[in-house]
């Protein structure tokens, strides 16, 4: 006698097959957030490069199962205490039901601000900082859940690398703006300059309005080269997007400009040894990814502080 049971292989059927659905359907509803914190505008042209390079990495580190979110702080226009209250009561309300699985914070101000409100926020993803300097990250060595590989621009090196190719060279020409960033760039400036004065005079351009700057520098002498990182606020109080504006130098001046970064190439400046976008954004998807698979951050690595690296723009060379 032949026994059937097609309701009991059809619940089974049912039973298999939700179960299979409902772990697929699990596995796609629970994604990696990704919060990108940025201290400035998205305007700027390094912040695009920065973007796009730490999702490459993320992606390539942990596949395709991520959600990035992208924040600007613009905290060089809007510095003030209150506003960064504003700014952390928008998050937490923005992100209330939003599980964020782990926070970049790109840049000091970034960095600070996320230190000082995180828990005012409900944030308790781990956080990992990029493009910060060493000396900025020290001063949260202790802080819990920060992690992170530091950078350093290592002016000095720059400085060094100038003197080299122009051994002739007795004047360097420090261009900066007003702005806070602008003045933090002039303290970095005057720190690496120390190792080489008294035999390289140093001047500092920091209060000049752009136009006021581009007259002089057609008028530099043959022993002099410029280094800036770009003008982000001139001596009137208006604005501009760094890279721009040392493009608009090097179109007139009579002595090469040396830089910082690497986004401020193919501007007509020279170069240096340049901290690079790519490569910040690179360790900062690496530590992070290694972080939200539950690895412990020191089994990576990493170099303890993002190498620098020699470019030059040979062409620049042989104007």
């Amino acid at each position: 006698m032949q026994m059937r049971f097609p309701w009991f292989t059809t619940c089974l059927f049912i039973i298999v097959f939700n179960l299979t659905t409902a772990e697929a359907v699990c596995h796609e509803a629970d994604p990696h957030r990704i919060l990108l914190l940025y201290s400035d505008n998205h305007l700027l042209p390094a912040i695009s490069r920065f973007d796009q390079s730490i999702r490459e990495v993320f992606q390539a580190e942990l596949g395709s199962s991520l959600e990035f979110y992208n924040e600007f702080m613009d905290s060089e226009r809007f510095p003030k205490p209150e506003d960064k209250t504003r700014w952390a009561e928008y998050l937490a309300q923005k992100y209330r039901e939003t599980k964020v699985s782990i926070i970049v914070a790109v840049r000091g101000p970034a960095l600070k601000f996320l230190m000082e409100y995180r828990e005012r926020m409900g944030f308790h993803a781990p956080v990992i900082h990029a493009a910060v300097e060493r000396t900025e990250v020290e001063l949260y060595r202790s802080a819990p859940n920060l992690y992170g590989i530091p950078m350093d621009y290592e002016l000095d090196k720059t400085i060094a690398l100038a003197l080299k190719l122009h051994p002739n060279a007795k004047r360097m020409i420090s261009i900066t703006g007003s702005s806070p960033l602008d003045q933090r760039w002039q303290g970095l400036v005057r720190l690496a300059a120390q190792n080489f004065t008294p035999q390289l005079e140093v001047e500092y351009w920091s209060e000049k309005p752009l136009e006021e700057v581009l007259e002089l520098v057609k008028r530099l002498p043959d022993d002099s080269f410029i280094l800036c990182a770009g003008i982000l606020q001139d001596g009137k109080g208006h604005r501009y997007v760094p890279r721009m504006t040392v493009k608009r130098i090097t179109e007139v001046s009579t002595a090469p400009l040396y830089t910082v970064y690497n986004a401020v190439m193919d501007t007509g400046a020279v170069g240096g040894c340049l901290a690079v976008i790519e490569d910040m954004a690179k360790y900062a998807a690496i530590s992070g990814a290694q972080v939200l698979r539950g690895r412990p951050f020191t089994e990576l690595s990493l170099p303890a502080i993002v190498p620098n690296k020699n470019i030059l723009d040979y062409r620049q060379l042989r104007r």
